[in-house]
């Protein structure tokens, strides 16, 4: 997450994430970037790919004028506040829900014709064919499967 706003939201396990699942986020990260992380080993690999700058945040003790977790922490209350809207969230497609909540936040300062020129230019970046009755198995929202690609 920028402090811009821009954001990256996927679901990648449900656990500790591995160097493989942190890795597949670097297409996401620009080199020479600065990370704050919570120390986890996994993030080592990335870290030294991209050449970034890195500051461990474990606890408040940790924190300074700059490197703190507000925007971290404001932004799950946000996607909390979002989620009881939905009255639940199946974890089957919380990949789904991350990408509406992340669409829905990029889109909150357009007007109605720059958030349709936004979807139609993220919808013309799709290679994607499938039928209705696939929606139930595919990941519209963040993959292209190879067999319509």
């Amino acid at each position: 997450m920028e402090r811009l706003g821009k954001s990256i939201l996927n679901a990648l396990n449900l656990a500790k994430p591995s160097s493989q699942d942190i890795l597949k986020m670097k297409d996401h990260i620009q080199n020479h970037s600065f990370i704050w992380t919570d120390g986890l080993s996994s993030y080592n690999e990335l870290i030294e790919e991209k050449q970034c700058d890195h500051k461990i945040v474990k606890t408040k003790d940790d924190y300074d004028r700059v490197n703190h977790l507000n925007n971290v922490n404001s932004f799950h209350q946000k996607i909390e506040v979002q989620y009881k809207r939905y009255k639940g969230v199946a974890s089957k497609y919380i990949n789904r829900y991350a990408a509406l909540f992340t669409m829905q936040r990029e889109c909150r300062d357009m007007d109605s014709m720059e958030t349709l020129i936004y979807i139609k230019r993220k919808l013309k970046k799709t290679k994607c064919y499938f039928y209705i009755r696939q929606l139930t198995t595919l990941d519209i929202f963040t993959c292209i499967p190879e067999r319509f690609a």
